[in-house]
């Protein structure tokens, strides 16, 4: 719902969020907060989705994120944010930098 899981979670992996992976989490919760659960089966999972890189002389940096920085950018545009703020500033932040631009994207989505 609303490309997420049950409305709630973006990602389907999450060390958290225990009410999306047994239906006893989700009945301690306060009503208001509880989800539809149907079934017995997990809805998420925590086990990771893995992806094996050899490093080659163009590779320069590692993101690493949680789902929120994709709600505003694509792996290439993440990237390409990171190249072009090494170049304008090297000695800069290039995490405070993505940071500062999903907190723009995201205050310029809902109109603040």
């Amino acid at each position: 719902m609303n490309d997420r899981v049950k409305g709630s979670l973006k990602v389907t992996r999450a060390f958290g969020a225990g009410f999306l992976k047994q239906p006893k989490w989700n009945d301690a919760l306060l009503e208001e907060f509880r989800i539809d659960y149907v079934g017995k089966s997990p809805y998420i999972n925590c086990i990771p989705s893995l992806y094996h890189h050899k490093l080659g002389p163009r590779d320069r940096f590692l993101i690493l994120s949680s789902g929120g920085l994709y709600q505003y950018f694509t792996n290439e545009e993440a990237i390409s944010e990171v190249e072009l703020f090494i170049q304008w500033s090297p000695e800069g932040d290039p995490t405070q930098h993505l940071i500062e631009q999903v907190l723009f994207y995201a205050a310029k989505k809902e109109s603040w």
